[in-house]
């Protein structure tokens, strides 16, 4: 059972609710609360919403695809042996082994 003092605010705000149709805010009220919404950052209203989320996945798999098949391409125009450059010029100097010299990037 609810008490006195539960039931009496259940009350008042039901009233509260009832009669907010009849409130009138003034033309300061409005000017603070559009300066407020003016003040906050881009990241305050950003929300979490896992669509976003899912757009960010969609292009990135969008880009992957498209440098997967650049880099197809390039292993085909090259020849399909690109393993044994790469053993060779690990073993020849580990230390130096970059795969930038291997593509003939440098």
């Amino acid at each position: 059972m609810k008490n006195f003092k539960e039931d009496r605010l259940q009350k008042k705000l039901a009233a509260a609710y009832f009669e907010k149709e009849n409130i009138k805010v003034g033309q300061r009220w409005h000017e603070e609360v559009m300066s407020h919404i003016r003040g906050l950052t881009p990241g305050v209203l950003e929300s979490n919403d896992p669509s976003l989320f899912n757009q960010v996945v969609r292009r990135f798999a969008v880009a992957a695809c498209f440098f997967a098949v650049i880099l197809f391409a390039y292993a085909i125009q090259a020849g399909l042996n690109l393993e044994y450059e790469v053993a060779e010029v690990f073993i020849e100097n580990p230390a130096e082994f970059d795969l930038a010299r291997i593509f003939g990037l440098n």
